[in-house]
């Protein structure tokens, strides 16, 4: 290893996610909960009642916490609306833009935020774009978002999850970790299965790898663990045991064809989005539907009411469940139940340009950073196709309680950067993040 310089690299520019305290999402995307299962989406995808019926990509039963998941969901609740004159859809996300695209000048799009988008999140390091909530299409042979791109010669890049570059720091040594992680998946489902009642495993038992790993040897336990973060808990955003034992290694995810867009999600969206009325900063707290489509729907908040034949509703269920939208009638028991079974896990993105690419890379652009503790295991360099040095990191909530939500995003990038220098071998762990150059601009 080279001599570290006497000057690290910092960033010239920085933007940081805050999905799990922005209170329109408290949250990125969802997962099956012990007990739960992909039928809970189902249930939750059937009509609230003849006037009211969900959308996103929780209610998606088999494109679960995917953006053309959410996409197609709000067709579908489209189409339910029939012949309706008036909709109003609630949420400018990609299921309410999906919506509002089968519907045109029938409806009327509601949005809290200033900005269309929803989880969806394009910002600009200078004269380069970035994604700071969803980036990548999955199945992307069979994805209605990626058709529409095609359709509009948007650029897109793969990226093969199967070939990162993979680091690791174990006992203050990079090391290469065990890149097997699929046999260890299978292993570990296995032994979940057999401690959960062999065939009768039914999801109902949390992910507790505890056990397992204690039967591993001390160097297959390190790349265990790994795993288990790096295709696990970041995949889901959340704790272990809080995650179905079964269906975290049945919902399907990515890796399948997965692309990303250079332009940015955005530039997507703002192209679908066109002709459409949407009205920005109309959060809704109020939500009456009557028993039938003759009685309307009449959707309130601070910014007003209005009336219509039906409603199309789209925020995350983490808005839901936090009880920010009230119902009347209330929701239905089996809707209520659903939202239980459902979490929605928090994945937080940093994203870092700098004057120069100074980190591991290959043409992939994918790597992975098991560092003690863990915490930016998932990093995408960019730089290849958005014509400057930048790299996005990924950590998951389990990751950042104690400190995420009340640090600056200043503080968040340094941290960020701090990771990806020991990821590159610029300093030892003992080394603080205060060595890191704070001459730097935020966007």
């Amino acid at each position: 290893m080279t001599s570290p310089p006497d000057v690290f690299p910092s960033p010239t520019h920085w933007a940081v996610s805050r999905w799990g305290a922005d209170p329109y999402s408290r949250g990125s995307w969802s997962y099956v909960r012990p007990g739960g299962s992909p039928d809970d989406r189902a249930v939750l995808a059937e009509p609230i009642s003849d006037g009211v019926i969900l959308a996103g990509e929780a209610v998606h039963r088999t494109r679960p916490a995917m953006v053309h998941g959410a996409y197609e969901t709000g067709r579908a609740a489209a189409e339910w609306c029939g012949d309706a004159s008036s909709v109003i859809v609630v949420g400018a996300g990609a299921a309410g833009i999906g919506a509002a695209e089968v519907l045109g000048d029938r409806c009327v799009v509601v949005e809290a935020r200033d900005r269309i988008g929803g989880r969806i999140d394009t910002v600009m390091l200078g004269d380069a774009a970035a994604d700071l909530g969803a980036a990548w299409m999955q199945q992307y042979g069979d994805n209605a978002i990626a058709e529409r791109v095609r359709a509009l010669d948007i650029a897109s890049v793969p990226t093969d999850f199967a070939r990162p570059i993979v680091r690791a720091r174990i006992d203050n040594d990079a090391v290469v970790v065990h890149e097997n992680y699929r046999a260890l998946k299978a292993a570990c489902a296995a032994f979940i299965r057999a401690e959960a009642g062999g065939d009768g495993w039914d999801g109902s038992v949390p992910l507790d790898p505890g056990p397992w790993l204690a039967s591993l040897a001390p160097a297959e336990r390190a790349a265990a663990v790994r795993m288990i973060e790096g295709d696990i808990v970041i995949e889901a955003g959340a704790p272990t045991t809080d995650i179905s034992s079964k269906w975290v290694f049945s919902e399907p995810g990515v890796g399948e064809g997965d692309c990303w867009l250079p332009s940015g999600y955005g530039d997507v969206l703002s192209r679908l989005v066109a002709g459409i009325d949407v009205r920005l900063g109309w959060p809704v707290t109020h939500i009456e539907h009557g028993g039938g489509i003759d009685e309307g729907v009449v959707v309130s908040g601070p910014s007003g009411t209005l009336c219509a034949d039906r409603a199309v509703v789209t925020v995350p269920i983490s808005v839901l469940q936090a009880g920010a939208i009230t119902f009347e009638p209330s929701l239905p028991h089996r809707h209520r139940r659903a939202l239980d079974r459902i979490g929605l896990g928090t994945v937080e993105k940093v994203v870092l340009r700098f004057a120069e690419r100074w980190w591991p890379h290959d043409d992939n652009g994918y790597l992975r950073w098991f560092d003690e503790p863990t915490n930016f295991v998932e990093w995408l360099d960019l730089t290849d196709h958005v014509g400057a040095p930048v790299v996005a990191g990924l950590i998951s909530a389990p990751h950042t309680l104690g400190w995420y939500n009340e640090s600056s995003d200043f503080d968040i990038a340094m941290r960020a950067t701090h990771a990806l220098h020991r990821c590159a071998g610029l300093f030892p762990s003992s080394e603080s993040s205060r060595s890191v150059r704070t001459d730097v601009s935020e966007r």
